[in-house]
């Protein structure tokens, strides 16, 4: 069994995994928007400096430009979403959630390539949800609610962690379309350089200041750049290998929520509930098993 593809995924998860556990000390200074338009840029201008290296198969085919371009633009506000949902709410509770984006992907295969899937599967996508209910509430604020002494049920950043997987689900699907074409280097450039193209043009009419400031190209926003990029191309090549089939590598990748969830953990002492524990263990193994047992 070639198992490379599988530790590729995992290169993923621990870059992007890194990644978004620092961007909460960024988006807090300039703000998630500004974030993810920043390291977007730093990610793109190493993307394209690595490109004589690695070499880039450009295509001009209209489905797969088009591809790229929806992908891109679920990644952006995927991205997006996913930084504030950080910013509102504890890693170890919206980072499961996040990382549940293959459930999407699976069903997109489903939906629009005619796969099926078995009982097993159907369990474990029923698990998966499961552990998203569990780990999105608090059961002491339900209480708290019932009583009387507090409003809201659903944790601050929940649903924004939600809207994020599924538009990264949709980035992740384009990504297992296209790159067994493309390679794996013309996808990376082209969605980076969306993001921050996207991000400046966008900015002014958000109301978002992306005026290129000193504290906009501080350490966290380069140390952000670089394990995104190593992330995306781990990926991307993960993809290559494994001659366009994502289970096992998309399998591995959403382990990216343990690292999330380690490092709040040991670093910022964050202590869930014990039915959120369980949710996340849901989640997680109901990710993984759902696509470990895809064709």
């Amino acid at each position: 069994m070639n198992i490379l593809p599988g530790l590729l995924g995992l290169a993923f998860a621990f870059c992007i995994g890194t990644s978004d556990f620092v961007s909460r000390r960024s988006s807090r200074s300039i703000g998630p928007y500004s974030t993810w338009t920043f390291t977007a840029l730093i990610g793109s201008l190493g993307l394209l400096a690595l490109s004589p290296l690695l070499g880039v198969r450009a295509s001009l085919d209209p489905r797969i430009l088009l591809t790229l371009f929806l992908a891109s633009g679920s990644h952006f506000l995927g991205g997006n979403l996913l930084y504030r949902a950080y910013q509102h709410t504890d890693f170890s509770i919206v980072a499961p959630l996040i990382y549940c984006y293959p459930v999407v992907t699976v069903l997109l295969a489903v939906t629009l390539l005619g796969q099926t899937l078995s009982i097993a599967q159907i369990t474990a996508l029923a698990g998966t949800i499961v552990g998203v209910l569990l780990l999105s509430t608090r059961i002491s604020d339900i209480r708290q609610s019932m009583s009387g002494k507090k409003l809201g049920m659903v944790i601050p950043g929940v649903r924004m962690a939600a809207i994020s997987a599924v538009f990264l689900g949709f980035y992740y699907f384009g990504l297992g379309t296209v790159v067994p074409v493309t390679g794996a280097l013309f996808p990376a450039i082209f969605s980076r350089t969306f993001s921050f193209l996207a991000g400046f043009l966008l900015g002014p009419l958000l109301k978002q200041d992306v005026r290129p400031e000193r504290k906009k190209f501080s350490r966290t926003i380069f140390l952000m750049a670089l394990m995104g990029t190593l992330g995306i191309l781990s990926i991307n090549f993960g993809i290559v290998l494994s001659g366009g089939s994502l289970p096992v590598v998309i399998t591995t990748s959403s382990l990216g929520a343990a690292f999330v969830v380690g490092y709040a953990t040991v670093l910022l002492h964050e202590r869930p509930e014990k039915t959120q524990v369980l949710g996340i263990i849901l989640a997680i193994v109901g990710v993984a098993a759902l696509l470990y047992l895809s064709p």
